[in-house]
């Protein structure tokens, strides 16, 4: 929110999701794209990768994957102003654990009238098999050759894989740095949404 200009008459959907998760999607991500130099090393010592990104500072290089403070700053641009009657914010846990009660509440906030059966139809669309089952029509740029796989922009849709990678030294120092970044009750909710 600090990088755009606020309109009064425009409707801000701001989605966060947990940043550890934030983490492992954008490795995917890089990992997918043609015209960068990456590929995901099975050997790669992600604690180390963790620890960096959860150390780093935030700068203004646009470098989000770069630091965990760079996306506390992003929720924190919106959060500050969740007020006001045009910020709406959601969570990717709300979206998976209810995607009609989602759209249902995005359809609400954007004033756009839907109807049951409309709700059902859009769901069905943007549920993530159905994403990943047609990515060249859903993934952002399908056809101009960015992915390596189209496929694989929506590559596991789930929550919580850092759970297998990372140890309870590097969980400790992620608790800890998020403590000084966020008060609790913002961080259960980036962590959780509402759904749990």
């Amino acid at each position: 929110m600090d990088g755009i200009l606020y309109n009064p008459n425009s409707t801000y959907v701001v989605v966060h999701r947990d940043p550890r998760d934030v983490l492992f999607s954008l490795r995917n991500h890089m990992d997918n794209l043609k015209r960068i130099d990456y590929s995901l090393d099975p050997e790669e010592d992600v604690s180390a990768l963790f620890r960096e990104w959860v150390r780093t500072p935030a700068s203004n290089d646009g470098g989000v994957q770069r630091s965990l403070e760079q996306i506390i700053i992003h929720f924190q641009s919106y959060k500050r102003f969740e007020q006001l009657a045009n910020i709406h914010m959601f969570h990717y846990a709300d979206l998976k654990a209810n995607l009609p009660a989602a759209v249902a509440a995005m359809a609400g906030v954007l004033g756009v009238n839907v109807t049951a059966e409309d709700i059902t139809e859009i769901s069905r669309l943007a549920d993530f098999k159905n994403m990943r089952d047609n990515a060249a029509q859903f993934a952002p740029l399908a056809d101009d050759g960015l992915w390596k796989s189209n496929e694989n922009f929506f590559n596991k849709g789930t929550s919580g894989q850092w759970r297998d990678v990372l140890n309870a030294e590097d969980l400790a120092l992620y608790d800890e740095r998020m403590s000084t970044l966020l008060p609790a009750e913002d961080i259960a909710w980036l962590h959780n949404g509402t759904s749990q």
